[in-house]
């Protein structure tokens, strides 16, 4: 005979929220089952809250880099536009393969 045991009373017992098994009251069970509830609504929580922040962090990033690549098509164009001065370029090249290759946070 195969036997069922809740995920939450395994779990309630691991936590040592056992109470209610120890000293006989159904109060003490009660207690145990809620808090180990609430446990596992903290750690969903906190999961959720991890991969949104994971998420905005990779958002962040790509839109950093995207704003390099942009800076430095820019860049090209002016090049060319203006008869292959590259003077601007001084500045931007830099400044474009910062925000690519970097690891830092570097736009507001």
């Amino acid at each position: 005979m195969e036997v069922a045991t809740d995920m939450i009373d395994q779990v309630s017992y691991e936590c040592g929220e056992s109470s209610g098994y120890i000293d006989g009251s159904k109060d003490g069970y009660e207690y145990g089952y809620h808090d180990c509830i609430l446990d596992l609504v903290k750690k969903r929580n906190n999961y959720t809250r991890t991969r949104r922040r994971k998420i905005r962090k990779l958002l962040y990033f790509t839109k950093q880099k995207l704003w390099g690549v942009a800076l430095l098509l820019l860049t090209f164009l002016v090049a060319v536009w203006s008869g292959g001065d590259m003077t601007a370029g001084v500045l931007t090249v830099p400044m474009s393969l910062i925000l690519i290759f970097s690891k830092r946070r570097w736009l507001l």
